[in-house]
């Protein structure tokens, strides 16, 4: 028996009621058992087109003797049946069923990634999987979800760029502050401003080597570093982490922008 994990999200129909649909539809699939559902909660999107209305956001928790392979079938095959057309990414839909961790296994293939590159970070998922699910480890970060998300709670708004993320220092703070569409969200690129830790509106994005990276680990909320690179070992860093390609600044911007917009402190709706 495998112990996994999936996120639920929606914002087009009827959100808690696709959830449940999706909850129906899982629990009556062979394979599958001892489902567990998170209490649903309303956010505002993160990254993709403006616009959009709040979310829906869920988690699941089940047993199953199916492979990643064979459970991310399922899982596409719920998203169709409930109406899932997809429109580009991180656009709007009826449903989307991501396979946040299958036990504690790696899995990379040309159409799944697990655990799911991004969840160490995104409150929206953290939130509601806390309360079913805080004990459960994150093989990548080292980590349980319940420290993931104290890390989110309580560090410095702080991202920390490693082994050479960017090419070259790059001055476009204020174009990355004008793409989070968060009130008062402002990132700043370069030497530390000072006090940090009382404004929490500032976002600080700090690039190091390796080397200098030991100093700032335990005090940094996220920790970026490049596919391909010299990683920071695990034993040196447990918390939330992004894995980047290099050197493209559009993908960069994107990413730390919806990766800003999802670690800030957000109102949330209990469904």
């Amino acid at each position: 028996m495998h112990d996994c994990l999936i996120s639920f999200g929606s914002n087009l129909g009827d959100g808690f009621g696709l959830l449940e649909r999706a909850v129906d539809y899982l629990r009556a699939s062979k394979g599958i058992t001892e489902l567990r559902v998170s209490p649903s909660i309303r956010t505002p999107p993160v990254g993709g087109p403006p616009g959009q209305s709040d979310y829906v956001n869920a988690v699941i928790r089940l047993q199953t003797v199916l492979s990643a392979a064979a459970l991310h079938q399922r899982l596409l095959a719920a998203e169709a049946e409930l109406g899932r057309v997809r429109r580009g990414r991180w656009g709007s839909r009826t449903v989307d069923l991501d396979l946040l961790l299958y036990g504690e296994l790696q899995i990379v293939t040309d159409s799944l990634t697990v655990p799911h590159p991004r969840m160490s970070y995104r409150r929206f998922v953290l939130q509601p999987a806390v309360p079913i699910a805080a004990e459960m480890k994150h093989p990548v970060c080292g980590c349980r979800l319940g420290h993931l998300l104290e890390c989110l709670e309580r560090k410095p708004n702080r991202i920390l760029l490693v082994n050479n993320v960017l090419s070259a220092e790059m001055a476009w703070g204020e174009a990355l502050s004008a793409s989070i569409e968060h009130p008062g969200a402002k990132v700043v690129f370069g030497e530390l401003p000072h006090p940090l830790e009382h404004d929490e509106g500032l976002w600080h994005i700090l690039q190091v080597d390796s080397a200098q990276a030991n100093a700032w680990l335990g005090s940094s909320k996220l920790l970026v570093e490049r596919k391909g690179g010299d990683t920071v070992p695990n034993s040196k860093y447990c918390g939330p982490r992004l894995l980047v390609e290099g050197f493209d600044e559009a993908i960069l911007k994107a990413e730390l922008a919806a990766a800003v917009q999802a670690m800030v402190p957000i109102k949330i709706d209990d469904g």
